[in-house]
């Protein structure tokens, strides 16, 4: 059977789906989110003022390898690529402010 493509906005159950930037989607980011750790939020929080691992691991008393663990826990939660994509999820639900 052959199909059109998944940016069509066609859902094969009968009906017409929004496209990516969908509320379903919304939903589950904000979801994934909800279930950052406060350090995972403040060590992004870091990160999008640009700081280091290392200088984030002094900021919060903890090494730079804590530090690495709580970002890239943050990242998988968020479902973001990198770490500039996991901030600018965070910023962009008002989770963090860069200023």
């Amino acid at each position: 059977m052959l199909r059109p493509p998944l940016h069509t906005g066609f859902d094969f159950r009968g009906g017409a789906v929004a496209r990516s930037g969908d509320a379903a989607n919304a939903r589950d980011l904000t979801r994934s989110a909800c279930n950052l750790t406060k350090r995972e939020i403040e060590c992004l929080t870091w990160a999008a003022r640009g700081k280091t691992e290392e200088e984030i691991g002094m900021i919060i008393h903890r090494s730079h390898s804590t530090a690495r663990f709580h970002l890239r826990s943050a990242i998988r939660k968020l479902g973001a690529s990198n770490r500039s994509h996991a901030i600018a999820i965070v910023c962009s639900l008002g989770l963090i402010s860069v200023f």
